[in-house]
């Protein structure tokens, strides 16, 4: 029996999960990489996050960064907060970024137990600690 290369499991998986987050996310016109600046926005609230750490922390392009920030400004829920110096604008989720997120929440955490489904706790756990090493042996 051929086994086919991990890696190549992992890379159909992650394609397959994008698509059914974005599937489920299209009726709210938001993307699975626009809610996951949110959800880092909502995370950090109480700390002042500027374009480069979003660019740090998700390891990213300062032009794909910008595009994903435009999109979610031009509807909202986020703002930019100009400081002493114009060119670092402090990043804000929004009231309506808030609400929008809990509705995202509840989708992406039915995605979460769909693919979780017929999988025990006892496999869950090891095959999140397999995931956790299998990540830092790539860093």
């Amino acid at each position: 029996m051929v086994k086919e290369p991990l890696g190549k499991k992992i890379s159909i998986l992650s394609k397959l999960i994008k698509t059914r987050i974005d599937q489920n996310l299209q009726k709210y016109n938001i993307t699975m990489e626009q809610s996951r600046f949110l959800m880092y926005l909502e995370r950090n609230q109480t700390n002042k996050v500027y374009q480069k750490n979003l660019c740090d922390d998700f390891h990213s392009t300062k032009g794909s960064v910008s595009l994903i920030l435009n999109n979610l400004e031009k509807r909202h829920l986020i703002e930019r907060i100009s400081g002493v110096d114009a060119r670092h604008k402090e990043v804000k989720i929004t009231s309506p970024g808030l609400d929008l997120l809990k509705q995202v929440k509840v989708e992406l955490d039915m995605i979460d137990d769909l693919l979780l489904l017929n999988v025990s706790n006892h496999e869950s756990e090891v095959l999140f600690t397999v995931i956790d090493r299998m990540i830092n042996n790539v860093k």
